[in-house]
């Protein structure tokens, strides 16, 4: 009897619930709010009239509007997730452009550092 009574405790305890960390999705809409140009300057807030909207799609598309109080750009495009590496294909009329960068998405904050440099960009969720 008392040996079941410590297996019983023994299984007990060894059965703790394992912490789930669920992975947040790209996909949704995202709203940009600071920028970064160069580490030492940090994260600072994006200036008054300038944004950079941007929706991605569960099939892998997206599009975009991104500029300032004097022009805006609508963009469309294609975006690939390997790991913590993000390639967005983005083609906003003028020249397509291939964006790569390494990204976070932490407490509903998107966050990226373009790839061999210290510029970046966070998103919030819309």
């Amino acid at each position: 009897m008392i040996f079941v009574l410590l297996i019983s405790i023994i299984f007990f305890y060894s059965c703790e619930e394992e912490e789930v960390i669920e992975e947040q999705s790209l996909v949704g809409s995202w709203e940009q709010f600071e920028k970064k140009t160069t580490s030492s300057g940090g994260w600072q807030p994006l200036p008054n009239g300038f944004f950079w909207n941007i929706t991605f799609n569960s099939d892998g598309t997206h599009i975009n509007a991104q500029g300032n109080f004097m022009a805006t750009y609508d963009c469309t495009g294609t975006w690939l997730v390997s790991g913590s590496r993000l390639t967005i294909a983005n083609d906003c009329g003028r020249k397509k452009q291939d964006l790569k960068m390494h990204f976070s998405i932490e407490d509903s904050v998107l966050s990226w550092v373009h790839e061999f440099s210290e510029a970046g960009e966070k998103f919030k969720r819309k």
